[in-house]
């Protein structure tokens, strides 16, 4: 092992026993810019990955912000009525057709073979605000 910490011998990566689908650092983004307004649709490839993205956005909420687990319409947003803020929750086969609403940020979490699944959804996405940020996991 070469670089400056070959001096300490071999690192072994210290390994979480908790598995999340969402790392924390897009948990804390995204909810973070919920908090400043803006509204976010968070995109997987099936019902389980929504529930669990749901799950780890949820454990993070403050008293104030509203988390709904209603199969199809998951959802967290803020009780405070000057922000429009909230995160919406959609798994796209793509048979299903999404009600779709102007997103400042989509969070696509899908694995690169699943891309065809979201061209169109991203593509309808686009057309109702053009400087939509997109963020893509490829985990």
């Amino acid at each position: 092992m070469a670089g400056p910490w070959a001096e300490h011998g071999p690192v072994t990566p210290r390994i979480s026993k908790e598995v999340a689908s969402v790392n924390r650092y897009v948990v804390e983004g995204l909810l973070a810019d919920m908090r400043a307004g803006k509204r976010i649709l968070v995109v997987s490839s099936n019902a389980r990955d929504t529930r669990d993205a749901l799950q780890d956005l949820a454990a993070q909420t403050f008293p104030s912000e509203t988390v709904r687990r209603a199969n199809g319409a998951e959802r967290i947003s803020l009780d405070d009525s000057a922000l429009s803020g909230s995160i919406q929750f959609t798994a796209i086969p793509p048979s299903l057709p999404v009600r779709l609403g102007r997103a400042d940020v989509v969070f696509v979490d899908h694995r690169p073979h699943a891309w065809r699944e979201y061209a169109d959804l991203l593509a309808a996405i686009v057309a109702l605000a053009a400087d939509v940020e997109i963020i893509e996991s490829w985990a």
